[in-house]
């Protein structure tokens, strides 16, 4: 299973420190367990960061840091489920097409539109403005689904 960090701030920290990838290996390791802490850190083998330390600078010696943060700010990560809404930006779309998604604006107004997705430029980079203060943010997307037709013309295809 998957697993983010909620607080964007104590995300950005830890992975100033620790790369990624380790990071996460520590919490799924953890996780499943239901602990009321995770601890988060560096052995000096298992991350990446500290082993281009050690080869860039041999007199830099690693060390054993770790932070213990509260299971409550650890979160698991659903998986991307076609034929349901799924939440952005938790879940990210698989897939860089086109997909129905549900937009909110400043004033809690919800409505769909169809819309590309880019890994190189997310719905996050950004928002529909009609002024400076009013922003349009992808709160869920779902895939297309199929046109009103399809299925029998694909039914009567295999017929013949």
């Amino acid at each position: 299973m998957k697993y983010h960090i909620k607080n964007k701030e104590l995300e950005k920290l830890i992975f100033s420190i620790f790369d990624e990838k380790s990071v996460m290996r520590c919490i799924s390791k953890q996780m499943p367990k239901s602990p009321e802490f995770v601890f988060v850190g560096d052995d000096g083998q298992s991350s990446t960061a500290n082993a281009t330390l050690r080869k860039d600078k041999g007199y830099l010696k690693p060390a054993n840091v770790a932070f213990r943060i509260p299971a409550s700010e650890i979160e698991a990560v659903p998986p991307f489920t076609s034929d349901d809404w799924n939440p952005y930006p938790l879940v990210t779309p698989p897939e860089d097409k086109e997909y129905l998604v549900q937009r909110e604006n400043c004033m809690g107004l919800k409505y769909l539109e169809v819309d590309g997705y880019s890994s190189k430029h997310t719905w996050e980079d950004e928002f529909f403005s009609a002024g400076d203060d009013v922003r349009d943010w992808v709160v869920a997307f779902r895939e297309l689904p199929p046109l009103y037709g399809d299925a029998s013309k694909q039914e009567d295809e295999e017929l013949w």
